[in-house]
C-alpha cells in the first residue's frame, strides 16, 4: 500500500499539493519512493508507468485503448490501468489509474463517439 504524506516545504508553489509517496514493503519497513503531485481537480486519473513500477503495481491491458489528443497533436494510445491503495490522513482509499509512459504530465478529457471510441483531448 502507498502512503501518501505532505512535504515540509514546497517545491512548486507554495500552494501546489506535492507530496510524497512512500510504499510499505512486505516487512512492514517504510522507504521514500517518489515525490508527485496531486491534482484534485482532474476527472480521471493518472499515474506515470515509472511510479507504477517503482511501487510494483500490477498493470491491466485495456480492453478499448484511450485515444488521446497530445498538445503538440500527436495521437497518444493509453492501453493500461493499475489499482492504486493509498491513505491521506488516515484515509484509505484505493482508485482505478490510466498508466501513461510519457515523460510529461497531460491533463485529458475522456469523450465516447457514437461508434463507442473513448478519445481524450488535452
Amino acid at each position: 500500500m502507498a502512503i501518501l504524506d505532505r512535504l515540509s516545504a514546497p517545491i512548486l508553489h507554495r500552494s501546489s499539493p506535492v507530496i510524497t509517496v512512500l510504499t510499505t514493503g512486505a516487512d512492514t519497513s517504510i522507504y521514500k519512493v517518489e515525490q508527485t503531485l496531486l491534482d484534485s481537480g482532474a476527472s480521471r486519473s493518472c499515474i506515470n508507468q515509472r511510479v507504477v513500477e517503482k511501487l510494483g503495481l500490477s498493470m491491466v491491458e485495456h480492453t478499448h485503448p484511450l485515444e488521446l489528443s497530445a498538445a503538440g497533436g500527436h495521437v497518444v494510445h493509453n492501453t493500461h490501468e493499475t489499482t492504486l491503495t493509498f491513505k491521506i490522513t488516515g484515509i484509505e482509499q484505493t482508485i482505478l489509474c490510466y498508466v501513461e509512459d510519457r515523460e510529461h504530465h497531460f491533463i485529458l478529457m475522456l469523450v465516447q463517439d457514437g461508434n463507442g471510441v473513448r478519445r481524450g483531448a488535452m
